[in-house]
């Protein structure tokens, strides 16, 4: 397990930037370790989705929309990375949803 770090800011009209702090880099997707390191970002993916639904205010949300955004952070935080979805597979499953 690693440490996630993030700057999120958000002005008044709900407009965010998001900046990470992580070891950036460029790979290739073709490369052997690609898929290791994406599933290392929808991690850092999940940490950060579990951040933001943590300020969102229980009664603003429904409990099928609440369980749908808990199951993709359980799924992404995955204590095996090797098991955690890809970017596609995520979207693919919010599409469905």
């Amino acid at each position: 397990m690693g440490i996630f770090i993030c700057i999120l800011l958000v002005n008044n009209r709900a407009e965010c930037l998001l900046s990470d702090v992580g070891a950036a880099s460029v790979y290739d997707v073709n490369s052997a370790f690609a898929g290791t390191i994406e599933r290392v970002e929808v991690r850092a993916f999940g940490c950060l989705l579990e951040d933001v639904l943590g300020l969102v205010d229980e009664t603003e949300v429904t409990k099928y929309h609440r369980y749908t955004w808990q199951k993709l952070i359980n799924d992404c935080t995955i204590s095996e990375v090797k098991y955690c979805p890809s970017f596609s597979d995520i979207l693919a499953e919010l599409n469905i949803a």
